[in-house]
């Protein structure tokens, strides 16, 4: 019985993994080499499990490409400054809590990265939205059908799958991916 679970649930994960496009992972790629070069800053976040996603890959990105730092991407969570994240949802809305807080930090020529397992977030879409009108570029790692986020981004990536667990299990994955093809390693 355990067994059996246990190969059911990787199964799932490894039929999800096996449909997202490569073409956009390519792309995303493209654009972290961009951040490597003009040194702009990555602003990650998500909800739940997704803000720790979020968390993660910032510290790998700003951390784990490089110890001496010539190719680290500066990458900041949104997320991880609970103050002021919570002052925003507190005097204005939560759902335009993310959002705010970009528009107050971010400059011309950043990234944005939205983590979201549904693609339906109130404040991960108005961190998307915010990010379109500040003339940001907008990436999104999704599951599900993608939902809006899918459709307000730049660019995005899709695990399909309609778990959520393995949604999160592959995002951080990928950004586990991403840091070792940035970095060069031989052993991805």
């Amino acid at each position: 019985m355990i067994k059996d679970h246990f190969d059911e649930y990787f199964l799932a994960k490894k039929t999800a993994e096996d449909a997202i496009s490569f073409l956009e992972l390519e792309k995303f790629i493209g654009v972290f080499k961009g951040l490597q070069l003009s040194r702009r800053i990555l602003w990650v976040a998500g909800n739940g499990g997704s803000a720790s996603t979020a968390s993660h890959m910032c510290t790998d990105f700003s951390k784990g490409l490089d110890e001496n730092s010539r190719t680290n991407i500066k990458a900041l969570c949104l997320n991880d400054s609970i103050p002021t994240t919570t002052a925003w949802a507190n005097d204005v809305d939560y759902s335009s809590a993310l959002g705010s807080y970009l528009r107050s930090v971010a400059s011309p020529g950043d990234v944005v990265l939205a983590i979201t397992g549904s693609g339906n977030s109130e404040n991960v879409l108005d961190l998307l939205q915010c990010s379109k009108e500040l003339g940001l570029i907008s990436l999104s790692m999704t599951g599900f059908s993608g939902g809006k986020a899918a459709r307000i981004s730049d660019l995005n990536i899709n695990v399909p799958s309609n778990d959520m667990q393995i949604i999160e299990d592959i995002h951080l994955s990928l950004c586990h991916w991403f840091m070792r093809f940035l970095k060069g390693d031989e052993n991805v």
